[in-house]
């Protein structure tokens, strides 16, 4: 048996309703439902992230690029960010503070 797996985007971008779509339904209305608009927040991005490290790290170094501090006032600070950028092609960019609260959260969870 072969199991595939869907990209965040495409998950969420699938026409099925999710657990949070019918608990939505259920609690206010389908006319909600069907009018809501798609955001996403910073914290919504940071647990996508720990997830994918945590239960997927094989995806997670597939899906993310970890951009470390870069002063981009200087030329070879400029550089190296072009660098990244162009090694982060279809990947989502980390903040390297992020990618420190990330391996935080996964050594207290081994820890246990």
């Amino acid at each position: 048996m072969k199991t595939v797996r869907d990209s965040n985007e495409e998950y969420h971008s699938s026409p099925g309703i999710s657990a949070s779509g019918l608990k939505m339904i259920y609690k206010e209305s389908v006319n909600k439902y069907l009018k809501r608009k798609p955001f996403e927040s910073k914290s919504m991005a940071l647990g996508t992230a720990v997830h994918s490290a945590l239960l997927e790290p094989d995806e997670f170094s597939r899906e993310y690029l970890v951009l470390p501090k870069i002063d981009r006032r200087t030329k070879d600070g400029k550089n190296e960010y072009n660098n990244y950028m162009n090694k982060a092609k279809n990947k989502t960019l980390l903040a390297s503070e992020d990618y420190n609260i990330i391996n935080e959260i996964n050594k207290n969870l081994k820890k246990k």
